[in-house]
């Protein structure tokens, strides 16, 4: 759509100065037809910016950095131990099998580890009607010793009029959006990709996300996306537990944007409940974040300690369906350009992402697939967008497999 109204401003330019010369010979009423050409190059010139700010990853907040240099480091060079067997990427399912207990109880003890967070008890903050929708916002309250304590926390509930069906969707924002750790309202008043979601027919649950200096201690000591994994996780318990989500087959279906992809899927590794998992925007490569991306004064938060590729997480998910999403025009598309400097906070990288890399870790997890046999349920999702979810693309894939249900 960006090419049209380029195309658009291109047309309305062309004019201009064929009017300035008639209208400088005193025919005034050429000038008259200047105004209708400029507005639509301005017209034209918003939309653009429009669109540009739309697949444009915000600068992040500052927070305390507790990720350095020898950190990460001792990352690159402790995590071989779970790597993904050679011979389990050429069809050796025992060699997987193998691998998979023992990395899935190391993931699942790193997780159940991190103390504190799961909820003593709710409260209901407001309830409301908004475009065929009930959005309820549920605020969890935490013991005196959780770092959550007196923080926002919780979340989002939204109901349709007509839900189709009996399975909630966990949709994790990341820091694409701005309340980092606040209630994700905006994300239906503003329409965003989870209300059209839950405008499809799907209960959802939209969870306060992204906390950093409130776990700060935690972040560092576990990685930051394994806590976001656990506070998600003790909430999804809490609403069965207190039956405020009824789910007869107790199975979800998580997604997610950006650093919310990231979640959602070592969310779903995590979790064996997850029946599907759409994940737009994470087409990073740990190896190439830790070697190239930083962010002054903010934590290297996509970083787990103890591995060396986040396709071994992702192998946990095996073999149920699960689809990744990435648009062209994200900076993060791996084309091998370099992501620009954004002032003092952002110095830039010195290359982009290589196809080899992030395409290595989906192969990867696809030869994983083809061993047993689902190789179409493991779906990398390329299109023209930005840093963005295609909410068409996700339920046609989730509704591809419930045909089957």
């Amino acid at each position: 759509m960006v090419h049209f109204y380029w195309l658009l401003l291109l047309l309305a330019a062309l004019p201009v100065f064929p009017l300035l010369w008639m209208g400088w010979g005193k025919k005034r009423l050429w000038w008259i037809c200047l105004v209708p050409c400029l507005a639509v190059m301005l017209y034209a010139r918003l939309e653009i910016s429009a669109y540009y700010k739309s697949v444009y990853i915000p600068p992040a907040a500052p927070t305390a950095n507790l990720a350095g240099e020898a950190k990460i480091a001792d990352s690159l060079a402790s995590a071989g131990g779970h790597e993904i067997p050679f011979e389990a990427l050429f069809g050796s399912k025992e060699a997987f099998l193998n691998w998979k207990d023992t990395f899935q109880k190391w993931y699942a003890d790193r997780i159940d580890a991190i103390p504190k967070l799961a909820p003593s008890s709710y409260t209901i903050l407001g309830k409301e009607q908004f475009n065929g929708l009930t959005l309820i916002t549920i605020a969890f309250t935490f013991p005196p010793d959780s770092p959550l304590h007196n923080k926002p926390a919780g979340g989002i509930l939204a109901i349709p009029d007509k839900a189709i069906k009996n399975i909630p969707v966990i949709a994790v924002h990341g820091h694409e959006e701005r309340h980092w750790g606040q209630y994700p309202l905006d994300l239906f008043k503003e329409q965003k990709w989870p209300f059209e979601l839950a405008r499809s027919g799907y209960v959802v649950w939209a969870p306060v996300s992204m906390y950093h200096t409130e776990i700060a201690d935690f972040g560092e000591t576990f990685g930051y996306p394994l806590v976001w994994v656990k506070i998600i996780s003790e909430g999804m318990n809490y609403l069965i537990n207190k039956e405020i989500l009824h789910t007869p087959e107790k199975t979800w279906i998580v997604s997610g944007l950006s650093s919310g992809a990231q979640t959602g899927y070592a969310l779903m590794a995590y979790r064996s409940d997850i029946k599907y998992g759409i994940f737009a925007g994470a087409e990073q490569n740990l190896d190439f974040l830790r070697r190239e991306y930083r962010i002054k004064g903010h934590p290297n938060c996509w970083e787990i300690e103890g591995i060396n590729s986040f396709s071994t997480v992702m192998a946990l998910i095996a073999p149920r369906p699960m689809q990744f999403q990435t648009g062209r025009n994200d900076p993060f598309f791996p084309h091998g350009r370099a992501l620009e400097r954004q002032g003092d906070y952002f110095s830039g990288t010195s290359r982009g992402q290589y196809s080899t890399e992030i395409g290595g870790d989906f192969l990867a997890v696809r030869s994983i697939y083809a061993m047993f046999n689902k190789k179409n349920y493991f779906s990398v999702m390329i299109h023209d967008g930005g840093h963005e979810f295609n909410v068409k693309e996700a339920l046609a894939f989730i509704n591809k497999f419930n045909e089957n249900d």
